[in-house]
């Protein structure tokens, strides 16, 4: 984790206090059937780079939630899923 997309090699600086300086951004899509989403890093040239994506299936129940309660589970699956690596921020 932490590497540039597609191959670079620059990795995710972390500060002494284990967090990063460079801005995270974690982009939440959520649809009738799945989760997707995208966690990417910008440098100091304001560059973004994919640091990771993840995508989850939604159950037969979870399929039945409302639009606003599907979006809330997104962000609920980004958190649990990437917890360790959030808080590390």
């Amino acid at each position: 984790m932490g590497r540039r997309a597609l191959g670079g090699d620059s990795e995710t600086k972390w500060d002494a206090d284990g967090g990063t300086s460079s801005p995270i951004y974690v982009t939440v899509d959520t649809r009738s059937t799945g989760i997707g989403w995208v966690m990417n890093q910008e440098d100091e040239a304001r560059t973004h780079f994919l640091i990771q994506f993840r995508a989850k299936v939604l159950s037969e129940r979870q399929r039945g939630y409302s639009q606003v309660k599907c979006e809330l589970w997104g962000i609920i699956s980004v958190v649990k899923a990437d917890k360790d690596y959030l808080i590390r921020m």
